[in-house]
C-alpha cells in the first residue's frame, strides 16, 4: 500500500483507497469492543468505496470515519480520566426528548414507505406493551422498567458518545424511568398517525449547553474541576490546613463517587441538586469496614433500612467546601471561566427525595392473603396455573426468594442432604439446567459471582403443609418442572409473570393490595422474609446466602470456603404474631 493523504491508504492490488487511523495506544483498553470481537480495535478502518477522493462518496466516508474516530477517541479520554457526563435531571430530560424525536421520526419515514407492512405490526406493538409501560410507571416498577428499556438507554447514549459513570445506577434508572414515561406520552400520537390521522411533528429538542463540552475559553478547558481543586489545595502559597484539605477532599470524593470528574461546564445546579440527594441517603455513621465504599455502593446497601442519614448541616458543610474552591479558582486563579455561574452557590434549600415508603406487607395484609380460598378451601383458579397459586406465595413467604427463582424450580431442585445421614430435605436455587419451558435458567446476581446458586433445609413449615408429598406427586406425573402448568410470558420470557397478573388482580380485586401503591403480594414477601430474619437473629451473611445476594463490601475472607452452610439458618427464621392456621396442608385432587 501507498500512503496518498493523512489515514488514507490505496491498495496497491486493487486502487481502492481505505480511511486508516491507529488508536493511541494508552486509549485502547478505554475503546468500546465490538459485539463480534473480545478486544478494542487497535485502529479505525473503513474501505473508501472509490479510487480517487473525488469519486462517489468517498470524501463523506472520509469525513464520517474521521469525525467517528475523534468521537471514539474522546469517549475513551473522558473513560480513562473519570471524567463523565453526569446524568442530571436537564440531561435526563433532553436524552428522552431526543429518543423520541427520533423514534416518531424512524414510525414516519417507516410509514411512508411501508404503508401498512408496518402500520399493523407497530399498532400490535402498542396493544401488547403500552398497559405494561402505563403499570410500570404507575406502580414504580424500576426492575420491570429498566429490563425492558436498559438497551435502548445504553444504544441512545452511546449514539451521543455520552459517555457515564458505569457506578451510575442510580442516574441509569431514572434515564430508564423517563424513556418509559415519554413513551406512556408518545403513545396516543403513534397510535394516531398510525391510523391514518395527519400529527405535526415537532422540531427535534435543543441539547443543554453542557452537553456541548467545555467552553472554548478559559484557561480550564479539558480539567476536571477536581484537579482544579487539588492545584489549589496543593498552593504553597495559599497554606491550606490539614483539617481543611481533609474537608475539601471528602466532599471532591463523594461529587466523584456521584457523578464522576466532570469539566466545571458540565456541572449544572441541577447536577449538584441531583448529588445532594444522593448524599442525602448516606447513613450518618458507618462501620469501619463501610467507611471507604463509594457513595453510591453505601446508599445501596443501606437502602430501605431505618438509620438516621447525613444531617442538612452536614451537606451544607460539603456544598459550601466545594463552593469555596470554585470561588477561590475563578476569582484568584483565574481557573475556572468567570462566565460560568457556581453551581454549588447560592442554594437556599436542599430538595430532598422522599423518603421510601416500607415495602413489606403488615400482618394484616399477610393475614389476608392467607386467608384467601386458595389456601382455606382448596379453590384453584384456571389463571393460577394449578397448585403454583398454593404454593408460590408460600415459597416466597418462608425462603425470601425472588418470584422467578420459585417460578423456575425443577423437582430435581428438591433433594435429599447426601451428607446427612437422617436424609434431610433441600432446597436448592440454581441457574444450572434447563427448564422443558423456559430453557436456560438465571438468577439474578452479581455477573461472575454465582452469589445468587444457594441450597437449604426445606423450611419446616412447607413440610408441615405436605411439600415433599407435592413434589412426589409431580415426579410420579412424569413432570421435570416443580409448577408444570407455568409458561414464559413477555419478551423477557418470565415464567412468573403470567402467573403476578393473576396474582396481583387477586389481592386487588379483594381489597388487600389496592391498585397504584406500587407494592404487590409477592415482590414484597422478600422484604417481609428479610425484617423477619433479622428480628430472629439470623446472622448478615446468612440472610445474603439464603436470599443470594453479593455482599460487595465484604472482606476478603468472604470468597473463601463454601458458603452452603449458612443455609441451615433457615431452620431459625419466625414471623413474629402471624397465624396460618387456617392454611390447610396441601392433598392431590
Amino acid at each position: 500500500m501507498g500512503q496518498l493523504l493523512a489515514h488514507v491508504l490505496k491498495d496497491k492490488k486493487t486502487g481502492r483507497l481505505s480511511y486508516r487511523r491507529p488508536y493511541p495506544p494508552e486509549l485502547l483498553p478505554f475503546l468500546d469492543t465490538p459485539p463480534d470481537r473480545s478486544t478494542p480495535p487497535k485502529e479505525l478502518k473503513r474501505s473508501l468505496k472509490a479510487a480517487s477522493l473525488a469519486e462517489g462518496d468517498a470524501l463523506d466516508i472520509w469525513r464520517e470515519a474521521n469525525a467517528e474516530w475523534e468521537a471514539n477517541v474522546g469517549a475513551a479520554r473522558k473513560r480513562k480520566d473519570a471524567a463523565y457526563d453526569p446524568l442530571t435531571t436537564e440531561h435526563i430530560g433532553y436524552l428522552a426528548e431526543l429518543f423520541i424525536h427520533e423514534w416518531r421520526g424512524a414510525d414516519r419515514k417507516a410509514l411512508e414507505t411501508r404503508g401498512d407492512a408496518f402500520a399493523i405490526p407497530a399498532r400490535n406493538f402498542w396493544e401488547d406493551k403500552l398497559s405494561d409501560f402505563v403499570r410500570w410507571q404507575g406502580e414504580g416498577d424500576t426492575d420491570e422498567i429498566e429490563e425492558h428499556w436498559s438497551k435502548s438507554a445504553e444504544d441512545l447514549l452511546a449514539n451521543r458518545r455520552f459517555v457515564r459513570d458505569p457506578q451510575d445506577t442510580l442516574g441509569f434508572e431514572r434515564l430508564c424511568k423517563a424513556l418509559n414515561a415519554s413513551a406512556v406520552n408518545y403513545a396516543p400520537e403513534a397510535l394516531a398517525a398510525l391510523g391514518g390521522s395527519i400529527v405535526p411533528t415537532p422540531p427535534p429538542p435543543s441539547p443543554p449547553s453542557s452537553l456541548d463540552g467545555p467552553k472554548s475559553s478559559g484557561a480550564a478547558e479539558g480539567v476536571s474541576f477536581e484537579d482544579i481543586a487539588e492545584k489549589i489545595l496543593e498552593n504553597p502559597l495559599r497554606k491550606v490546613g490539614p483539617a481543611t484539605k481533609q474537608a475539601a477532599r471528602t466532599a471532591l470524593r463523594f461529587f466523584r463517587e456521584g457523578f464522576g470528574k466532570p469539566f466545571p461546564a458540565r456541572i449544572t445546579k441541577a447536577a449538584v441538586t441531583d448529588w445532594l440527594q444522593l448524599l442525602g441517603q448516606r447513613p450518618a455513621k458507618l462501620p469501619a469496614a463501610h467507611r471507604e465504599l463509594p457513595l453510591k455502593d453505601v446508599v445501596e446497601l443501606y437502602k430501605g433500612q431505618d438509620l438516621p442519614r447525613l444531617t442538612h448541616k452536614t451537606l451544607m458543610t460539603h456544598l459550601g467546601a466545594l463552593a469555596a474552591l470554585w470561588t477561590k479558582a475563578q476569582e484568584e486563579d483565574g481557573l475556572i471561566p468567570e462566565e460560568l455561574l457556581n453551581p454549588f452557590k447560592a442554594r437556599k434549600y436542599l430538595v430532598a427525595e422522599k423518603p421510601e415508603e416500607p415495602k413489606q406487607l403488615s400482618l394484616d395484609e399477610l393475614h389476608a392473603i392467607f386467608a384467601l380460598p386458595v389456601f382455606t378451601a382448596g379453590d384453584r383458579p384456571t389463571q393460577g396455573k394449578g397448585e403454583a397459586s398454593y404454593w408460590i406465595p408460600l415459597l416466597l413467604l418462608w425462603t425470601g426468594a425472588r418470584p422467578e427463582e420459585i417460578a423456575q424450580l425443577m423437582v430435581s431442585d428438591v433433594f435429599q442432604d447426601p451428607d446427612d445421614s437422617n436424609g434431610s430435605w433441600r432446597l436448592r436455587i440454581t441457574d444450572e439446567g434447563v427448564h422443558p419451558h423456559k430453557g436456560a435458567r438465571s438468577l439474578k446476581t452479581a455477573k461472575g459471582k454465582r452469589a445468587g446458586r444457594r441450597e437449604f433445609p426445606v423450611p419446616k413449615p412447607l413440610l408441615a403443609l405436605n411439600f415433599l408429598a407435592y413434589v412426589e406427586y409431580v415426579k410420579a406425573s412424569g413432570e421435570v418442572a416443580l409448577f408444570p402448568k407455568l409458561r414464559t410470558k413477555g419478551e423477557r420470557k418470565l415464567l412468573f409473570q403470567g402467573f403476578s397478573e393473576w396474582w396481583n388482580g387477586l389481592v386487588q380485586e379483594k381489597g388487600i393490595l389496592p391498585a397504584g401503591q406500587g407494592r404487590r403480594a409477592a415482590r414484597e414477601f422478600r422484604h417481609n422474609w428479610t425484617s423477619a430474619a433479622r428480628a430472629s437473629g439470623i446472622p448478615e451473611d446468612a440472610r445474603e446466602y439464603i436470599q443470594g445476594h453479593y455482599r460487595s463490601g465484604a472482606t476478603a475472607n468472604e470468597g473463601y470456603g463454601s458458603r452452603k452452610s449458612l443455609g441451615r439458618y433457615i431452620d431459625d427464621l419466625e414471623y413474629s404474631g402471624l397465624d396460618l392456621s387456617g392454611v390447610k396442608p396441601w392433598k392431590p385432587r
